[in-house]
């Protein structure tokens, strides 16, 4: 049996490949206001784009549980949109 495992390098070079090529990485993320988001929920209803987005957000990664929610956090949300919304679901837009 193979190891599969990919190199922290080579991880790098994907995620920098898919920011390159992605359609959500160069033309819908991060999400700039909460209209976005209604958008993003219908575009992720197709499987392979729902895949792609998967995918590329599997590549942020980060060292331990928080640093890869943290990364992915920055690369769904502009600031702006993400204060908006509490990790324990105090807050909720109203346009939501």
């Amino acid at each position: 049996m193979t190891d599969t495992k990919i190199t922290a390098a080579q991880k790098e070079n994907l995620l920098s490949f898919m920011e390159d090529h992605s359609y959500f990485a160069k033309d819908k993320l991060p999400i700039n206001n909460l209209s976005e988001i209604d958008e993003i929920e219908d575009l992720i209803k197709n499987e392979e784009i729902f895949n792609e987005l998967v995918h590329f957000l599997y590549l942020v990664g980060g060292e331990n549980y928080v640093r890869m929610v943290n990364s992915v956090m920055k690369k769904l949300l502009r600031h702006e949109v993400a204060v908006k919304f509490s990790g324990v679901g105090k807050k909720c837009p109203s346009a939501i």
